[in-house]
């Protein structure tokens, strides 16, 4: 789409061109990421993937604030290694790697959140996200 409005400064028709070019950018991502999965599966992926990692920290905080020694905290998180093989084992068979954990750190795999600007962007959009489902709550709440 061009801009063709004379009473617009060159400038401002550059800036208004480049919005346009992000913004069909965007959807074509948009249409590339709903192409791999419906919205109901992909937020029930995140959903098992977040409870997994909710439940897996929480164990691993409640058994570092009761071990006495790293052996009783190594005893304490043992359960939990099943589960953290079974990430990497995973990870490493859908890539066709031996060691997933180094693929990361070398970039052989790399996850959305690592081109979206990192944890921190990725923690500030989940805040945003998190205010805004909490206003909605609380208006619900109002009139309800």
């Amino acid at each position: 789409m061009n801009i063709d409005n004379n009473t617009m400064s060159a400038k401002d028709k550059e800036a208004a061109e480049a919005l346009i070019a992000r913004s069909q950018q965007l959807q074509s991502v948009r249409e590339l990421v709903g192409s791999l999965a419906d919205p109901g599966t992909r937020e029930g992926v995140i959903a098992d993937v977040s409870a997994t990692m909710v439940v897996g920290l929480a164990s691993v905080i409640k058994a570092i604030s009761e071990g006495k020694d790293l052996a009783g905290v190594k005893a304490a998180v043992q359960p939990l290694v099943p589960m953290a093989d079974a990430v990497l084992s995973t990870l490493a068979t859908a890539q066709d790697l031996k060691d997933p954990e180094a693929a990361i750190k070398t970039g052989k795999i790399v996850f959305p959140y690592m081109i979206k600007g990192g944890s921190s962007k990725v923690m500030g959009d989940m805040a945003s996200l998190a205010n805004g489902v909490t206003t909605a709550l609380i208006a619900a709440k109002k009139t309800a």
